[in-house]
């Protein structure tokens, strides 16, 4: 299938980690940027998933995040802990490398090294996405998201 997505569900601002809970996730992947680790806010989003009854796995990404080979090595952690949603916290390069190792979980057939330009994931997904953005800076450039979406 080739389309375009629009997100069912945009929480902004205060509040918007503790919709985490409502996700009704059973096992959830919660994949964390290497500049967050250990931060507050990605603590509260595992805490969020667990209150709504989710066996957590914590995932952090490694510098260099959209590298193939990184990508591959993500698929594969994922892969095991076998989600049925995938947290990612983080800027562009994480959440990027996310959505291509979602890719690869769902549609293991697709290579990266030649990816079809048409390349999308099946019609019933076994895994959903939500994304939680932030601010931060590093060296000269600036990420500014602060909202999760689910889809």
């Amino acid at each position: 299938m080739v389309g375009f997505f629009t997100a069912p569900a945009i929480a902004w601002g205060t509040g918007a980690l503790e919709q985490l809970s409502g996700l009704a996730a059973e096992r959830a992947a919660v994949v964390l940027d290497p500049a967050i680790d250990g931060k507050e806010r990605p603590q509260r989003a595992v805490e969020e998933l667990e209150r709504g009854g989710a066996a957590v796995t914590r995932l952090v990404s490694v510098r260099g995040a959209t590298e193939v080979s990184a990508v591959r090595a993500l698929a594969d952690r994922l892969r095991a802990s076998e989600p049925d949603w995938i947290v990612v916290i983080g800027g562009g390069a994480t959440i990027d490398a996310v959505k291509a190792a979602r890719l690869l979980l769902e549609r293991p057939e697709l290579s990266l090294d030649r990816p079809p330009l048409d390349a999308a994931l099946p019609d019933r997904p076994r895994t959903r996405l939500a994304v939680s953005g932030f601010v931060y800076q590093i060296g000269s450039s600036t990420f500014i998201t602060s909202a999760t979406s689910t889809d």
